[in-house]
């Protein structure tokens, strides 16, 4: 995605329950998902979350299943990389871009360690 100068970026702490995580482009929530990183929990490897903040609502586009995860086990607030100035189109290419991107490194990553 190219960035244009009417979007900006912050990082900072959001309150979970201001994050919609079923936008029309995510995933479904897998409940089995939410449970085995629950059972694997390693707050080390949360990072950011990636959210749109629009029309005076946060939109998650990287990491619906970690929100579920931290409100499961109840965490209040998650830092996050805030991008605004993003229309739903853009939002939803971000996210496809962010997910093919994470596939072909998770492809390069035993290849990586061979």
């Amino acid at each position: 995605m190219n960035s244009s100068k009417s979007t900006n970026l912050n990082i900072k702490a959001v309150a979970l329950d201001e994050i919609i995580t079923q936008s029309g482009y995510q995933r479904p929530i897998s409940s089995v998902q939410v449970e085995k990183i629950i059972s694997n929990f390693d707050e080390n490897m949360l990072g950011l979350l990636t959210v749109s903040y629009r029309n005076g609502v946060y939109h998650i586009v990287d990491g619906a299943c970690r929100v579920h995860v931290m409100r499961n086990l109840d965490y209040t607030h998650a830092y996050a990389i805030v991008l605004t100035g993003l229309t739903y189109t853009q939002e939803a290419t971000l996210f496809i871009e962010l997910h093919n991107r994470s596939r072909q490194f998770e492809k390069e990553i035993p290849t990586a360690i061979a």
